[in-house]
């Protein structure tokens, strides 16, 4: 049995029509896959920021109990603010495309010696959509809970 030569026409490779046929296909798939992935990594940023604020009120409410102090830890558009060294790391910035807000007559979080807490408190993490992400801390143990936020109800649904 003979084989054919390497060289011959047949084996030139892909034709122009099947090259641009790959390309439309890719790029009609990356049309359709970027927003998706866009909104996965603007839900990440969230659910990692909401984390961040989390630990840093878990990590105030354990200092002031440790040190038998009260503890003040301020709510910014964009960072938590240690008030009086209450976190390990200082403020806590948060990811870009994520802001904060707390409504109340002012922006502090304060944890008495005992880590309790003299008020109700719900902390909102926005982005982009019109959904974002919640804290809410209920007086006066100061238990913290997350949860999903709807900004056309205004609510804070807490996760069980």
């Amino acid at each position: 049995m003979r084989l054919s030569p390497v060289s011959s026409k047949e084996n030139l490779g892909f034709t122009l029509l099947e090259n641009l046929t790959i390309l439309l296909i890719l790029g009609i798939a990356m049309a359709i896959g970027t927003p998706s992935v866009l909104a996965m990594q603007q839900r990440q940023r969230l659910v990692m920021a909401t984390d961040m604020v989390l630990i840093a009120m878990q990590e105030a409410q354990q200092t002031a109990i440790e040190r038998s102090m009260v503890c003040s830890i301020k709510i910014d558009a964009t960072a938590i603010v240690d008030s009086n060294h209450c976190l390990r790391g200082g403020s806590v910035t948060l990811p870009s495309g994520v802001s904060m807000t707390s409504p109340g007559l002012d922006n502090s979080i304060e944890y008495g010696v005992k880590g309790n807490t003299v008020d109700n408190r719900t902390v909102r993490l926005n982005s982009n959509s019109p959904d974002g992400r919640c804290i809410t801390i209920s007086a006066p143990l100061g238990i913290t809970r997350q949860g999903n936020y709807t900004k056309l109800d205004q609510s804070c649904q807490s996760k069980k």
